[in-house]
């Protein structure tokens, strides 16, 4: 496995490195959706890279998504390649079960999260589904805090709105 050294204080990362890093594997794989494959940067970060035109509108949504509410409730950004194809989060650990969520919220389930005012006019404001956002898969873990890693899919994706 292979460590990319991110300077914190800077935004700068060689994307070119990342595309040569990821293309001889040297990255460890942690999933991937319909658009996006992601891999742990082994230093608190994960990559996800857009495999499609989905992929590229994912994480631009979900870079804009960040930089516009910046809120506890979603997972911190770092940087996007300047062609979307890589975007840079902080890595959330896998939740065991969605109860982690409604539990540390004090809600009595997740539904009741993401129907609460807040949730509804982010909803709203980007397209998010609110079936998306319940999944356990949609959630992580960052320092015992549950925060939603994955949020760019959208209605706006889907031709919807």
């Amino acid at each position: 496995m292979y460590l990319l050294v991110i300077d914190m204080n800077s935004n700068e990362i060689d994307f070119e490195v990342i595309q040569r890093d990821l293309k001889h594997r040297m990255y460890q794989y942690i999933g991937s959706g319909s658009s996006r494959s992601v891999f742990d940067l082994a230093n608190g970060y994960v990559v996800k890279a857009a495999i499609n035109h989905g992929g590229l509108t994912q994480n631009q949504m979900e870079y804009n998504v960040y930089n516009q509410e910046k809120t506890a409730f979603f997972a911190p950004i770092l940087t996007i390649s300047d062609n979307s194809m890589f975007l840079i989060m902080k890595k959330g650990e896998r939740l065991w079960n969605i109860n982690q969520v409604s539990q540390y919220y004090n809600v009595n389930n997740i539904r009741e999260l993401v129907d609460n005012s807040y949730f509804i006019r982010i909803r709203k404001t980007y397209g998010l589904a609110a079936g998306d956002l319940v999944r356990k898969s949609s959630w992580g873990m960052i320092d015992q805090v549950p925060v939603l890693v994955d949020y760019g899919y959208t209605g706006r994706r889907r031709g919807r709105r």
